[in-house]
């Protein structure tokens, strides 16, 4: 029918990739040298724009099958770009937001190329009665933007300590560069968020689980690595008591660590290991 056909021809997901995947990269590049209202702008410009296009594909699949998307790789996958685009047009209404936004737009494309790997993106058939619950769609999306976060993390401690060395300011008494101690006080409040909407997804897929296959918890490879995930990043919590989560550089190369987990969750397990969870 005409949705089908308008949802084949409306693939545009290698172009906005890479256009999100210049734009993040170039932005983050420029804000960090020269942070300053142009560069917002032509952040919320870019946002705006995939986020329009994520929006109307989403919807139309929305439509298509009858239920949320949210039921396999690929749209899990457009998903995380959407939320990342969003979240991206919403930081640059912060005037020191920029870094964030472009980090995002690098998480967006990085998405979208993960999508076109997946064999299901032309794939507009009804899911699985069992799929079919709102319960599962809560679930994905507190896991998939807690994966958003954590990315977001991962990135600012990238930027932290590559662009922190070569930014050229002046260090703070500590001999640190202030844009390290800064984007170690955002990530430090993200992680809350990040580990919080993590446990709620463990909990909502939990309780799901229980209805679908009468278990609450049931040791999936998925499942453990997703206990895995949180705890390793639990760990960034306790800065009052452990000591090296409260100096900036250590807590950094953590977050670069412990997305490690992140990727093994959701695409180790997918390639190597397998089980209920596995995505297509």
């Amino acid at each position: 029918n005409k949705a089908e056909r308008l949802y084949g021809m409306s693939d545009f997901n290698l172009p906005a990739a890479l256009f999100c995947l210049a734009a993040g990269i170039a932005g983050l590049f420029l804000c960090f040298r020269r942070p300053g209202r142009t560069i917002r702008i032509a952040a919320a410009l870019t946002a705006g724009i995939i986020l329009i296009y994520l929006i109307f594909r989403f919807l139309l699949q929305w439509r298509l099958i009858g239920t949320i998307p949210l039921t396999d790789g690929y749209s899990t996958m457009q998903f995380l770009s959407l939320c990342s685009c969003l979240a991206a047009a919403l930081c640059t209404l912060d005037r020191r937001g920029g870094w964030a936004s472009f980090s995002l737009l690098v998480i967006a494309g990085a998405s979208l190329l993960v999508a076109m790997m997946s064999s299901a993106g032309s794939d507009v058939s009804k899911p699985a009665p069992v799929l079919d619950s709102p319960l599962l769609c809560i679930h994905v999306m507190l896991v998939m933007i807690a994966y958003m976060l954590f990315a977001l993390m991962a990135v600012g401690g990238a930027a932290a300590l590559i662009l922190g060395n070569v930014s050229g300011n002046a260090p703070a008494p500590d001999g640190l560069d202030p844009m390290v101690e800064r984007l170690y006080h955002i990530d430090s409040v993200l992680l809350y968020f990040a580990v919080f909407l993590l446990a709620a997804g463990i909990f909502t897929g939990a309780i799901w689980a229980n209805i679908s296959w009468g278990r609450y918890w049931g040791w999936d490879p998925k499942e453990t690595w997703a206990l895995i995930t949180l705890l390793v990043y639990s760990f960034g919590l306790h800065q009052s008591s452990l000591k090296t989560m409260r100096r900036p550089i250590a807590f950094h190369v953590f977050t670069l660590l412990a997305f490690a987990c992140v990727l093994m969750t959701y695409f180790g397990v997918n390639c190597l290991l397998g089980g209920l969870h596995s995505y297509a």
